[in-house]
This record gives structure tokens, sequence and C-alpha cells, in this order.
């Protein structure tokens, strides 16, 4: 079976600081100005990096009742990308058998950004 594919904008990083949570993107023009507006190497970075194949996509508010009912733990299987505004991002979610992901956040965290952010979640199972 043929899987799909997403197409990320580019980067999106979660960092904490004294305001709260703060993110950083990188689009395809930030590449562009970092190699010398070489867009042949830029469309070479997007392809390979943010061309990412799908395996179950749900919503983070889907996501987070699969985790918060333990119908998905960290044994069934492993995050392998989510999306933030359709950037590629290291936000991960630690709440009841789930702890993946760079920048952990809690359940009560992870619902507020829902709200704040289109949050998907790119899901293989074992």
């Amino acid at each position: 079976m043929e899987k799909d594919n997403f197409q990320a904008k580019g980067k999106m990083i979660f960092r904490y600081t004294n305001n709260g949570i703060q993110t950083q993107t990188y689009d395809r023009n930030y590449y562009l100005k970092q190699h010398d507006n070489n867009a042949d190497y830029v469309d070479f970075i997007y392809d390979s990096h943010f061309n990412r194949s799908t395996y179950d996509l749900m919503t983070g508010k889907e996501f987070y009742k699969d985790v918060n009912n333990t119908s998905l733990i960290d044994y069934d299987g492993s995050i392998a990308d989510i999306f933030v505004d359709g950037y590629l991002s290291n936000l991960g979610l630690a709440h009841q058998g789930m702890c993946q992901g760079d920048f952990l956040v809690d359940g009560e965290v992870w619902l507020e950004l829902c709200d704040e952010h289109d949050i998907k979640v790119n899901w293989a199972n074992k």
C-alpha cells in the first residue's frame, strides 16, 4: 500500500522563555537566504526534509483523545511527525502512557496549543 505525503512549509521550533512558550518558523525564504538564493538546493532540502510520508495523520485533539483514554501509548508505535500550522515541529506530548517528542508539553498545554494552532500528528503504529 502506497503512503500519502505531507509537504511541510518548513520548520517550526517551540521554545520556553520568560514570556512563556514561543515559536520560531523557518520557511522557504529563510533557506533561500541561507543558501545564497540557490533555488535548486532549497528544492532539494524541501524534497528530502519536508516532504514526509504519512502513516496515520490525525488532528492534535484526536490524538490527545486516543492518548487520554490510553488507546495509544508509547508501546503502540511512535510519533513520526507533528505538524503545526503546516510546519514540521519539535513539539511533543507527555501525557498518560505517551512521552514522545523533543519539546514536551503536558495534556493541558497540548489542548491549549490545539486551540491556538492547526496541529496534526503523523502516528506510525508498530
